[in-house]
C-alpha cells in the first residue's frame, strides 16, 4: 500500500463554485429516478385497475396514488435536504503521497476510474487524463468529489471546471518517513 497523508483545508468561494454545478446535476439526477419509480407504479397500478374494475380497489386506488405521492415527495425532500448540506460543507480534504489512477474494468457497463486515497476510492469521470503517478488529489470529504489532481512533480493534471487551485511545491507531494 502507497504511503499517504491527508490534511482539511477550508472550503474556498471558488471551491464552492466548482461544486454547485456537480450538485445540481447530481440532484436533479436523484430526483429523476424518485419521478420515474412514480411514473411506473402509477402505470402498473392504472393498469390493474382498468383490467379489474372491481369496487374495492378502484376506491383503494386513490389512498394508494396519496401514498405513492406522499413518499416520492418525501424522497425529493430528502434529497433537497442532503445536497444543501452537502453544499455546506466546509471542509474538503488534501491527500498528497504517491498514488496513481486505477481503472475497474465491468464487462457490464462503463469502466470505473478512480484514485485510491487514504483507503478511500475517489472516482475520477473520463475527462481525467491518464496521470501515472498521482501527487495529489483534493476532495470533498463527505462525498469524495474530486476538485484537483496534480502528479508528483506538483504539476496541475486536472481540476473542475471554473476552479483554479494553487499551485504546489513539488517536494510537498512526499510523505516523510
Amino acid at each position: 500500500m502507497s504511503s499517504t497523508a491527508t490534511v482539511e483545508i477550508t472550503l474556498t468561494e471558488a471551491q464552492r463554485r466548482a461544486l454547485a454545478p456537480y450538485y445540481g446535476s447530481r440532484r436533479d439526477r436523484d430526483i429523476g429516478w424518485v419521478v420515474l419509480v412514480v411514473v411506473w407504479v402509477g402505470l402498473t397500478f392504472g393498469r390493474d385497475v382498468s383490467s379489474d374494475p372491481s369496487p374495492a380497489l378502484r376506491t383503494a386506488l386513490p389512498w394508494i396514488l396519496a401514498a405513492v405521492v406522499l413518499i416520492s415527495m418525501s424522497a425529493m425532500a430528502l434529497i433537497v435536504r442532503s445536497y444543501r448540506s452537502a453544499r455546506q460543507e466546509r471542509i474538503v480534504n488534501r491527500t498528497t503521497g504517491d498514488m496513481s489512477l486505477k481503472t475497474r474494468y465491468n464487462d457490464d457497463g462503463p469502466d470505473i476510474r478512480f484514485i485510491e486515497a487514504e483507503d478511500r476510492e475517489i472516482v475520477v469521470d473520463s475527462s481525467v487524463p491518464d496521470i501515472f503517478h498521482v501527487g495529489a488529489i483534493e476532495y470533498t470529504a463527505k462525498r469524495g468529489y474530486p476538485l484537483a489532481i496534480w502528479d508528483t512533480d506538483g504539476v496541475l493534471g486536472w481540476c473542475a471546471e471554473g476552479y483554479e487551485p494553487s499551485t504546489l511545491r513539488a517536494g510537498s507531494m512526499r510523505v516523510p518517513q
